[in-house]
């Protein structure tokens, strides 16, 4: 493992999870990844399992919104390119990512989208 300290592009895969609801199928965004311990290995029946039960949230992507599971692109080497997953009922979401620290007026020189919108899903969702 490698210390990683980047912006990752990412791919929203379900929209499952209420920390999600205000993003669609196929958006993209991109947030810091930090770390080094943030792999997620997964065989494959697990992958496919996750991603019929739609717990698949997010995948790492190219900057132009394919999903890539080669570096840089998938900074921690996770299994699939899978960047976060959610429980069955999609109240619990794990990310790699640091989305809280997209906020107004960090990263201006990074290009593309950093609003994950989830601060935003989870307020309509438990209001």
């Amino acid at each position: 493992l490698r210390p990683v300290s980047q912006s990752a592009p990412m791919r929203m895969i379900s929209v499952k999870s209420p920390w999600m609801s205000c993003r669609s199928v196929g958006d993209t965004y991109s947030a810091p990844v930090i770390g080094s311990n943030m792999r997620l290995i997964m065989d494959e029946q697990t992958v496919i399992s996750l991603a019929e039960s739609g717990q698949i949230v997010t995948q790492y992507a190219k900057p132009d919104g394919n999903i890539s599971a080669k570096l840089p692109y998938n900074p921690f080497g996770s299994s699939y390119a899978v960047e976060s997953i959610c429980s069955p009922d999609g109240r619990i979401l794990a990310s790699a990512a640091k989305i809280e620290r997209c906020i107004s007026g960090c990263y201006a020189n990074v290009p593309g989208s950093r609003n994950s919108h989830i601060f935003e899903s989870g307020v309509k969702y438990f209001s």
